[in-house]
Order: structure tokens, then sequence, then C-alpha cells
């Protein structure tokens, strides 16, 4: 594993910080020295959280250090992302947008949304970004701000419906209800694909660098979440050869301080897995940018309407 870039002096936010993939992500950025930002759903979590990340010897040794935001973080709640985004100070430098649902294990209050996993994973970062953009700032020896996206592999298995006729896109024709056993696994899949058209779409549309990457299979709550539906032998077997949430993290902390974002969609966006760039792993789907503006306009008008219900 390559060691990261220094990120002394700069300041990060990381979403869905208090365990697991989050946590790890966090703790990489205080250990290459950043200032980290934890955001979790409750301050109490994003405090522990913090402690945990200051207490370890690696951050001591970068010069890094984690603060717990001084609100709590439901991205599927639009009040709750608002009260968050107020109450961070600039500057940012960067964030990682990390938190997911799985299927329908978490509520959500964003108008016109199918399920958790889409509001959380991808119209709850969406609105997060718009909020945070004037505390966004180019750390020093870059031209703009960097936001890392925490998508998958897995959203080659994700789908979104184009609609038809002059109708302006909406993300209830682009990811409508699914049903069926599976239907858990098809919404994550699909919040991945967001996810990595949303990082595509970043630079031209919101002025940052923007990296989507592929932890790999990592040991997780949601991991075995993912398994559950397999026979118990099978999620066993897949859960003991999953990475370590330190070991799913280092692609994530490497998009973070890598100094060049290029490659396979232009100057500004990359895809990266094992802590280098993948274009070969991007889906098509992923790289229409078509469907990718389509997926920005539709995700705008929710952010819209749930922002300002407020």
């Amino acid at each position: 594993m390559r060691p990261p870039p220094s990120l002394a002096h700069q300041r990060w936010l990381v979403t869905g910080a208090n365990r697991g993939l989050g946590l790890e992500t966090a703790a990489g950025l205080a250990a290459a020295g950043a200032a980290v930002v934890v955001a979790a759903r409750s301050p109490a979590a994003a405090a522990a959280a913090a402690a945990d990340i200051n207490g370890r010897e690696a951050t001591r040794i970068g010069g890094g250090s984690a603060a717990g935001a001084g609100a709590g973080l439901d991205l599927g709640s639009p009040a709750s992302v608002a009260a968050f985004a107020a109450s961070i100070p600039p500057p940012l430098h960067g964030a990682v947008f990390n938190a997911a649902a799985y299927g329908d294990a978490a509520t959500h209050s964003w108008p016109g949304v199918a399920d958790a996993a889409m509001a959380v994973a991808h119209a709850g970062h969406a609105a997060l970004l718009r909020l945070v953009s004037p505390a966004l700032r180019a750390p020093p020896g870059r031209a703009r701000p960097r936001l890392v996206v925490v998508s998958s592999r897995a959203h080659r298995w994700g789908s979104l419906r184009r609609g038809t006729g002059p109708a302006a896109p909406t993300l209830a024709t682009l990811a409508p209800p699914l049903t069926g056993p599976l239907a858990p696994f098809r919404a994550y899949c699909r919040a991945k694909l967001a996810n990595a058209l949303f990082a595509a779409a970043a630079p031209g549309r919101a002025g940052v660098d923007a990296v989507a990457v592929s932890p790999g299979f990592v040991s997780t709550r949601l991991a075995a979440a993912l398994v559950s539906s397999l026979p118990p032998v099978l999620a066993s077997l897949a859960l003991r050869v999953a990475q370590t949430p330190a070991a799913g993290a280092a692609t994530a902390v490497w998009a973070a301080g890598t100094g060049s974002v290029g490659g396979d969609r232009g100057p500004s966006f990359l895809f990266a897995h094992a802590s280098r760039p993948a274009p070969r792993l991007l889906s098509a789907a992923a790289a229409d940018a078509a469907l990718g503006d389509a997926l920005w306009v539709a995700t705008e008008a929710v952010v819209d309407a749930g922002l300002g219900a407020l």
C-alpha cells in the first residue's frame, strides 16, 4: 500500500465517520496530517470517533487531528443536513462522502426519492455539497478543492431509467421503487451508480476536483447486510475474505492526497480502486455524461424541494 501524500494544513470533512470504512478514512486522513471534521448521526457518536482517532499513534505522528462536528448529520433529513452545514465554519479543503444506507434500513424525508439508499447516499450528499460549497477552498498547490465519493464496483449492477419526452428528468423517473427479494441489493447498486455519476458531474457543476473510489469488499455492518440473503456458508465465506476497514479506506485516503486527477473523464474526474486510477472498472452507464446531467438536474429539484420546505 502506498503511503498517502501529506495533507498537512488541510481540513477535511468525512461523512459516516463514526464506524467502519468512514472511521478508518477519517483516521487515515488525520495520519496524513489533515484536520478532520468527523460527521455522524449524533454528536456523541462523532465525539467518540474523534477521541478514538486522536488517541492513535499514527495520528500523533502524522500531526493531524479529528474533531466531532457541532451538529449531528442525518443525510436522510433535509433539516439535519441544513443544521449540520450551518455548524461547519470555513475553510474546508476537501470532503469524503462515505455515508450510505442499505435498502430501506433507514428512514428519510427527501421528496420524490424511492428508497433510503438513494436518499442517504445520493440526495443527502448532493444537498450537503451545495450547502458547504461556500466553505470550500483550494488547498496550497491545487487549483480547486477535492471531493472524494465512495462508490463501489457494485455500481456496475445498478441502473437508472431514462425518461422519455420533453419533461425534465425526475428522480422518481430515473430511480423508481424497486420490488422483489433482491430489491435492497439493487437499491444499493443503484445508489453506487448515482455516486459515480455525481462525482463525474461535480467538476463542471460544483467547481471541485472529484474522485469516485471503489474500496473493495470490506468487512463492515453494511457488508454483513449485503450478504445476509446468501446461504449461511456462503455468507460466512464472503465475510472471511473481506478486507479490513483500514485496508478499504486506503483508496479514499490516497484519492484525497493524490496530486493528479484525470484520465477517464477529463482533467477533473477520476475513478479509482486499490489506490490507483481504474478507468476500466467504470461502467458505460457511469461514464454516460448525458445520464449524469439528467441525474444532476433531477437531484437539484429534490434538494430544492427538501430544503425549500424548511
